[in-house]
C-alpha cells in the first residue's frame, strides 16, 4: 500500500495555511510519505462554510451498536459561523490555554499551574464553557473497537447546481465523524468497521450524487487503513490557542 498523509489544520489566515502547508509538504516528502502528486488541498474559511458533524461519534456509534433508529440521526449544532471574538484579560488567557492543554486536569491541578486560586480557576472555567469557548470533545479509540477503515472524500459539486440543505443531509450517513461544506464542495471524514460498510456507504453516496446530477466530477477519495497507519499527531488545540491569544509556554 502506497505510503499517504491526511493532514487536518486550523488556522487564523491564507497566508498561515500557505506556510504551513509548505513546512508541511517539505517535511513529508522527506520523509517518503507522500505520493508522487502534490497533496490533495481544500480550504474551507469558516465564515463562508458550514461545519455539519465536528468529530461527533453519536451517530456513529449508535449505528455501530444498533441503539436507535438511524433515519433519526442527531446533528451537530451549526459551529464556528457568526461568532463575535473576544478578548481575554491575561489571566483567562493563561487559564483558557492551560485548560485547552491539560483538559483532564481539576481546577486544583491547572490553578497550581497558573498561580490561581482554585476557585478563579472554576468561575472561569464555567464561564468559558457558558459562552461557547469551551466544548467538551470525547473520542473513542476507533481501532479498539474494531473500526478497520478511515476514509477523507472531497466532493466537488456541479457548479449550476448548489446542494440544498436536505440534499447534504443525505451525504451525512452514520459513518461520518467530521463534515464541511461551502456552496459547490464539500469533504467528509468517515470510519467504518468492514471493507464492505465502506463500499457500501461510498457506492450510495455517489449513487446519489450521480441520480441527482450533483457533482462536476467523481469525488476524490482516499483511504486509511487503522492496522497501517501511524498517527503522527493527535488531537492537540494547545499550540494554536497559544498562538491566537498570544501566551507564551
Amino acid at each position: 500500500e502506497e505510503k499517504k498523509e491526511l493532514p487536518n489544520s486550523l488556522s487564523q489566515n491564507y497566508p498561515s495555511i500557505g506556510r504551513i502547508n509548505e513546512i508541511r509538504t517539505e517535511t513529508f516528502g522527506k520523509l517518503g510519505l507522500l505520493e508522487k502528486e502534490y497533496p490533495h488541498e481544500v480550504i474551507f474559511p469558516f465564515e463562508t462554510s458550514h461545519i455539519h458533524r465536528f468529530f461527533d461519534f453519536t451517530a456513529f456509534l449508535q449505528h455501530l451498536y444498533n441503539l436507535q433508529d438511524d433515519t433519526k440521526l442527531p446533528t451537530t449544532p451549526e459551529l464556528f459561523r457568526n461568532i463575535n471574538t473576544v478578548t481575554f484579560s491575561p489571566k483567562e488567557k493563561k487559564v483558557y490555554s492551560t485548560l485547552v492543554e491539560h483538559p483532564t486536569a481539576t481546577t486544583q491541578q491547572i490553578g497550581d499551574l497558573v498561580n490561581l486560586s482554585r476557585h478563579t480557576v472554576a468561575r472561569m472555567k464555567k464561564k468559558f464553557f457558558e459562552d461557547g469557548l469551551l466544548q467538551t470533545l470525547i473520542l473513542p479509540n476507533l481501532k479498539k473497537i474494531g473500526i478497520e477503515i478511515l476514509t477523507f472524500t472531497h466532493i466537488r459539486f456541479n457548479l449550476n447546481k448548489a446542494p440544498s440543505t436536505q440534499e447534504l443531509a443525505i451525504l451525512n450517513t452514520p459513518s461520518t465523524i467530521f463534515f464541511a461544506s461551502r456552496k459547490f464542495e464539500a469533504v467528509l471524514l468517515s470510519a467504518y468497521q468492514t471493507f464492505q460498510d465502506y463500499k457500501e456507504d461510498e457506492m450510495n453516496k455517489i449513487r446519489y450524487l450521480k441520480e441527482n446530477n450533483l457533482f462536476s466530477q467523481p469525488p476524490f477519495i482516499s483511504t486509511y487503513m487503522f492496522d497501517r497507519m501511524e498517527v503522527i499527531k493527535d488531537f492537540d488545540f494547545s499550540r494554536l490557542v497559544r498562538k491566537i491569544i498570544g501566551t507564551v509556554q
